[in-house]
Order: structure tokens, then sequence, then C-alpha cells
């Protein structure tokens, strides 16, 4: 495999972008209680594709949907229980959402291409139509 993380951090394409992950358990009397980190991130950002948005259930939405690149080591999540995953945290948690361009998205997409050195994610904003 061709490793080509080294595009994804590009200075020509890359920038900053904050990760705001939950994670959490559920607490006394069922209620799920969550805690909040802020990370930073940099890689590529760009507009989803239409075929890209096909493959996500949200993609007849009418909002912006925004792909997020990341090395191999800065996964992001979608909301998972403790072991709903081999490539999760360990941890229960709720999607990541990711604050760029002053706007925050949720992920309702991942694509671990670990084989060559990124993580690929769709993010779909939550403000605005």
């Amino acid at each position: 495999m061709i490793d080509v993380s080294d595009i994804v951090i590009d200075t020509d394409f890359a920038q900053s972008y904050t990760v705001y992950r939950k994670t959490g358990a559920w607490g006394v009397g069922g209620k799920f209680v969550t805690s909040e980190v802020t990370l930073p991130y940099y890689g590529t950002v760009y507009p989803a594709t239409n075929h890209e948005i096909l493959q996500v259930p949200e993609g007849d939405r009418t909002s912006i949907m925004v792909c997020f690149l990341s090395m191999s080591n800065s996964p992001f999540y979608l909301s998972r229980e403790l072991s709903a995953s081999g490539l999760g945290d360990g941890k229960s948690g709720i999607s990541d959402q990711i604050l760029w361009q002053n706007d925050r998205y949720k992920i309702v997409k991942i694509w671990p291409y670990l084989d060559f050195g990124y993580w690929l994610c769709i993010g779909n904003r939550m403000s605005g139509a």
C-alpha cells in the first residue's frame, strides 16, 4: 500500500480544525452522562462529492456536508458503545463534532484508510440549511 499521509498534511492542502469528542457512561437513573474534550486536528478539508454523499443515509439532506481527512494516529469516532468496534477508543460516546470556519459538523460516516495512512469522514453541518 502507498502511504499518502504526507498529502493529507501538506501545507498546500491542509488546515487546522477542532474535534469535539464526547465520551460518557450510563449513570444513575439510566441517564447517559457525557464529558467533552477539545482536540486540535490538522488535515485536508473539502466539500463532499455527490458520490460520497450517496454512500451515507443522510445523502438526501439539504444541508452542507464536508469531508475531513486526518492522519492515521488521529481517528474520528461515530456514536459507539464500549465494545462496538475494533477501531474504537474503548469508551462509550457520541459522534465527534468538528468546528471548521465557525461552523460545527457532526460526523455521519467514517472511512478508516489506515493502510494508506489517513482517516476520512463526512461531517453534516449542524446549523442552518
